[in-house]
């Protein structure tokens, strides 16, 4: 009996660090999707990006890029789930004010979730 109960507890723990371990974290994203538009490195970008962001960014990429490269490197200051949505607040290491990024869960895993015209893709 005892060894069914470590076994089953051992295969449990197995779960719930590989469920962990499978999807970046709101935070992770947000500094990986700002890190890969400093670089334009749009292929990375889309990866962490819903298709609403990829349309509203990629059209401006060109005075985008440059811009985001000029702030520094974001570090995340916190982040707050809810569901399937979060926000991320970050600040670059060039600026002054933090700001806000809205994210999605699209199949199990964050995107950031952003358009131009609104500054939310809510």
């Amino acid at each position: 009996m005892k060894r069914i109960l470590a076994l089953t507890c051992f295969f449990g723990l197995i779960g719930f660090f590989a469920a962990g371990c499978g999807s970046p974290s709101p935070s992770m994203v947000a500094e990986r999707f700002y890190d890969a538009l400093a670089k334009g490195d749009m292929e990375t970008v889309g990866k962490y990006s819903t298709s609403e962001t990829i349309s509203s960014l990629g059209p401006l990429m060109s005075k985008v890029q440059p811009m985001v490269a000029a702030y520094g490197k974001a570090k995340v200051v916190s982040q707050t789930i809810d569901g399937d949505e979060a926000v991320v607040v970050i600040k670059f290491a060039n600026q002054e004010d933090e700001e806000e990024v809205n994210l999605i869960k699209v199949d199990g895993k964050w995107k950031v979730h952003e358009t131009l015209d609104s500054g939310s893709g809510k």
